[in-house]
């Protein structure tokens, strides 16, 4: 994240330091929630091929198709406000405002440039964490 987003920040120095400060507790607190595996799998659909087909086992265009649409989620606005939502209360910050304003800042910025990699290493994530290995 620092890589990609701070670069064209105001201060590239405040934004690498607030990036990882924050972050790891944000995405600590997110993921769980957020991309919890059965929730996500219902949301993009693939839990309903893979309930009645019990051997499936997705082709590569499948996979990062799947890979895509997890990012799509992840980068919507609605999802994005929801997160902020999230992190500002009691998932993460609770009343600390500095927390808060660096949930207001960083995830309008961060969660779609989360998105953007993983449509652009969609393959190679299929390859490296599926069984099958699929796209590899």
């Amino acid at each position: 994240l620092v890589a990609v987003l701070c670069p064209q920040a105001d201060n590239p120095e405040e934004c690498d330091a607030g990036i990882r400060l924050y972050w790891p507790q944000f995405a600590a607190a997110m993921y769980p929630v957020f991309l919890e595996p059965n929730d996500v799998c219902g949301q993009i659909g693939a839990c309903k091929v893979a309930k009645y087909m019990k051997t499936f086992v997705p082709t590569c265009d499948e996979c990062t198709q799947g890979v895509e649409a997890v990012a799509a989620i992840i980068g919507s606005e609605g999802k994005i406000v929801e997160i902020i939502d999230f992190l500002k209360g009691d998932g993460c910050c609770g009343s600390d405002a500095t927390c808060q304003g660096a949930a207001d800042a960083l995830m309008p910025y961060a969660m779609p440039a989360l998105a953007g990699v993983l449509v652009e290493r969609a393959s190679s994530l299929c390859c490296d964490n599926s069984p099958s290995q699929v796209c590899c």
